[in-house]
């Protein structure tokens, strides 16, 4: 058995955290009331949720050592996806993997917060973390790992319908110089099959019905994403998160100018989703 259950959310870091709400709503998303994270944290949230994954933005409200590379992050590359989390059931398990892996693990790390719900209610969530700090990192993929201990208060019914009709994260697509070998390292991290899916084309797929990681090679990104610009060693900055949308219609309409249409998809480039390429597709 895996120790792992997939892809669980991404995590987007961003300058102005309220700004950034702001415009993810004008994006048709449904966010989670501001979460707040411990003081040695020094950091802040907001989440959009789906049946079984999500994606969070996450703000820095003042300098700590925790949040050091976030801001690092910031500062070098800017705003966009800096973090990809790993779901499990057993963090304990999955630290054990990766230090078999010679990894140096941190973790598992007990972290607990409060939370509001939209109804104004509050509660506590918890859940158990798992980081490693080595380079080996595929395109400088910062992984973790993330053990909810308390779903219910985070997958809260309310918060997973979205205007856009967005419901899933399909897959994220990767810009890469060395699409195999970058796959490889990243299915054995992750504990996850490997498919060659065409030539330039790696999908990394840790199952649980999650979403793939899919490795292309430049050229063909290119061709897929003409209009995203790739840049060297700005590693997954420069990828594409596909979301699975109930209708390409009702997303447009949503989405309106902030959208194009291409090949039968919506794109959001990254200039209107705080760093982030975003590319709707209907559900199939």
């Amino acid at each position: 058995m895996s120790a792992f259950t997939g892809l669980e959310h991404l995590v987007f870091m961003v300058n102005d955290l309220d700004d950034a709400a702001a415009q993810w709503r004008r994006l048709g998303f449904t966010l989670s009331p501001k979460g707040f994270h411990s003081g040695e944290s020094g950091t802040a949230n907001y989440t959009m949720m789906f049946e079984k994954d999500y994606l969070e933005l996450l703000g820095n409200l003042r300098p700590t050592p925790n949040n050091a590379a976030g801001r690092a992050f910031l500062e070098t590359v800017g705003e966009g996806l800096q973090r990809v989390a790993l779901g499990t059931n057993d963090a304990q398990a999955s630290a054990a993997f990766w230090s078999g892996r010679d990894l140096l693990t941190h973790g598992p790390k007990f972290i607990e917060r409060p939370v509001t719900r939209p109804d104004g209610s509050t509660g506590m969530v918890s859940f158990n973390v798992v980081d490693w700090d080595n380079e080996n990192r595929p395109e400088g993929m910062r992984l973790f790992a993330c053990q909810h201990l308390t779903p219910q208060m985070v997958w809260l019914p309310e918060l997973l319908t979205h205007a856009n009709g967005a419901s899933a994260i399909a897959a994220l697509d990767i810009a890469s110089a060395d699409p195999e070998g970058d796959a490889r390292r990243l299915a054995a991290l992750a504990d996850a099959e490997l498919v060659r899916e065409a030539e330039g084309r790696w999908i990394v797929r840790p199952g649980f019905e999650r979403a793939d990681l899919v490795f292309i090679g430049m050229q063909s990104f290119a061709s897929l994403y003409p209009d995203v610009a790739v840049r060297p060693g700005l590693e997954i900055h420069d990828c594409v998160v596909r979301l699975v949308t109930a209708s390409l219609d009702q997303a447009k309409g949503v989405l309106g100018d902030l959208a194009r249409l291409e090949g039968g998809r919506l794109l959001v480039d990254a200039t209107n989703a705080n760093g982030v390429n975003l590319c709707f597709e209907a559900r199939r």
